[in-house]
């Protein structure tokens, strides 16, 4: 593989907004992600009982770029304005929000990065027998603690990624044949969402339910199954048709950054949502930073 300029690790909102600048301004991008699609925690679940976003459930502009992309989101189809709240959801599901952003790029996705290392020709990518490189530069999006472990040698204050606290999160999503009564613990969720109670989705009772971080701390390591049937407990509510968990490892900064990005060696950073606060803009004003640092470099452009 011959020299490329730059590989992103992470095709969330962070990574695709900071691929597709670059990409814009000419250079070579190649992104990676160990998921199976794009979007990260704008995540979809797509079931048999129906889709369920069960990661982030809209998102809140408050820069005003990241309210500008979010309305070209919408007039390419893949976003929703909630008019009252002034949030945006993706269309159909919030996987679908980042697509276009996602459009033209060297997405390469179900590849775990593992190891990266750095040698005279520039940064080489790992992913357990397949390298990738060389590159001039690395972005990495990823969540602090996984930053931390594959990037820390290599940053100048790896310090600063142990301050970041970040929070877990088990989300159940469930469904019945019909809207069910339902008493839900107060001190085992943190927010309960039905599907019909959103725009663009389907009328049907499915439920997403996000439990709260100090919960989940003392669930972590639980199966998913196990992880399921508490929730549903937790809900008093009869048994659904259809039940599952998914584990949020690094659902969102509790104790963020403070800074836009970290820096390392030669044509290294690392962002994301995590550095600024907890939001989707924050994950894009931070891919907008690093996208600047980038591109005041000296290092030539993809021909």
């Amino acid at each position: 593989m011959g020299k490329t300029d730059i590989a992103v690790i992470g095709a969330g909102l962070a990574g695709l907004s900071a691929a597709r600048q670059l990409a814009e301004a000419g250079h070579a991008v190649n992104v990676f992600d160990k998921g199976r699609s794009v979007g990260g925690r704008l995540a979809t679940r797509h079931t048999d009982a129906g889709d369920f976003d069960h990661g982030a459930l809209e998102v809140h502009p408050k820069s005003d770029g990241f309210r500008k992309l979010c309305g070209q989101l919408v007039q390419a189809g893949s976003a929703i304005e909630m008019t009252k709240s002034r949030s945006f959801v993706g269309k159909p599901g919030m996987s679908d929000f980042v697509k276009p952003i996602a459009m033209g790029l060297d997405v390469r996705t179900e590849v775990r990065i593992d190891k990266v290392q750095r040698d005279a020709d520039g940064w080489w990518l790992s992913a357990g027998d397949e390298t990738f490189g060389p590159f001039a530069t690395v972005i990495s999006t990823i969540p602090a603690p996984q930053a931390a472990e594959l990037l820390g040698e290599y940053l100048d204050d790896a310090g600063a990624l142990n301050r970041v606290e970040m929070a877990p999160v088990w989300t159940l999503m469930a469904a019945w044949d019909q809207l069910p009564m339902i008493l839900p613990d107060p001190n085992v969720f943190s927010r309960l969402t039905w599907s019909s109670d959103r725009p663009g989705r389907e009328d049907k009772p499915l439920l997403v339910a996000h439990s709260r971080p100090e919960w989940t701390r003392a669930q972590l390591e639980i199966e998913r199954v196990d992880a399921s049937a508490r929730l549903i407990a937790a809900l008093s509510a009869p048994e659904p048709l259809f039940a599952e968990a998914h584990r949020w490892r690094f659902a969102w900064a509790e104790e963020p950054l403070g800074r836009p990005f970290l820096t390392g060696a030669d044509g290294l950073f690392v962002g994301g949502d995590w550095t600024l606060g907890d939001t989707a803009d924050h994950a894009w004003q931070s891919a907008n930073a690093m996208a600047r640092a980038v591109m005041e470099q000296s290092f030539p452009k993809a021909v």
